[in-house]
């Protein structure tokens, strides 16, 4: 990923699929805490460089 708008969409994808993948299993808050920072951050840097 590249910082790009664009690469938003990976992002998008990702987590889809992630789901899609372990819908059925029960993260613990932990891990889902932990992944929403990861992408949170992504995001986040994405606007500020774009705005």
């Amino acid at each position: 990923m590249d910082c790009s708008i664009e690469s938003l969409a990976i992002v998008d994808i990702t987590i889809e699929n992630y789901l899609d993948t372990f819908k059925a299993l029960a993260l613990e808050d932990k891990a889902v805490f932990t992944l929403s920072n990861i992408y949170g951050a992504y995001i986040g840097a994405v606007f500020l460089k774009c705005c």
